[in-house]
């Protein structure tokens, strides 16, 4: 998503073009949670069969339940954060903006949440995978989603009289960016890994 034409096509459409961005910021983002959920959910199949097959089950069964523990926290924690673009727009629009103060909190507070939990979940499957001769090195996760500021965003956006916002939309944006190019490279590191090991 490009900061440039946020701000361009939303001028020319009297902001209409960023509601449209906003709707399409929380879609992605519940999109990318359930992909995370699925990719957990076959990495940690793929643990489970390697292990099998090498006869290392109840060597790394402890391993294996870790690993297997954080996979159901990240699915209990993405189903809890489970929104709909469509009805926070609707909120959004008919309290005048009101719902919108929570869109701009849980953009950051759930992608925050959401690399924490994928962070620990990949190293401690990485390290077990390294155990089960896949790879010689964990995968480390970059967590590159600041912890912002909502009451400070939010009381510097209403003192600037709104200008803040331009800046508070600019991160918005770049740290969904940043963390999908971090997705990127962890998973291209882990997938070359596992096909070099087949």
């Amino acid at each position: 998503m490009s900061y440039a034409m946020y701000l361009v096509v939303g001028f020319f459409t009297f902001g209409i073009y960023t509601i449209y961005a906003h709707f399409k910021m929380i879609q992605r983002q519940q999109e990318h949670f359930r992909r995370m959920g699925r990719f957990n959910d076959d990495l940690l199949k793929l643990i489970e069969e390697r292990a099998a097959d090498i006869g290392q089950s109840q060597q790394q069964a402890r391993g294996i339940d870790e690993v297997r523990v954080l996979n159901e926290d990240y699915q209990r924690l993405q189903r809890g954060k489970e929104r709909s673009p469509g009805l926070w727009i609707v909120i959004s629009i008919i309290t005048l903006g009101l719902g919108f103060l929570f869109v701009l909190w849980f953009l950051n507070a759930d992608l925050q949440q959401h690399q924490r939990a994928e962070a620990e979940y990949i190293e401690k499957a990485s390290t077990l995978l390294n155990k089960l001769g896949i790879g010689k090195h964990p995968i480390v996760v970059d967590e590159v989603v600041p912890d912002r500021s909502y009451p400070l965003y939010l009381f510097l956006t209403v003192i600037t009289l709104g200008l803040f916002e331009f800046y508070w939309a600019y991160v918005r944006i770049k740290d969904g960016n940043t963390h999908f190019g971090e997705h990127d490279r962890f998973e291209e590191q882990l997938m070359g890994t596992i096909r070099a090991a087949a």
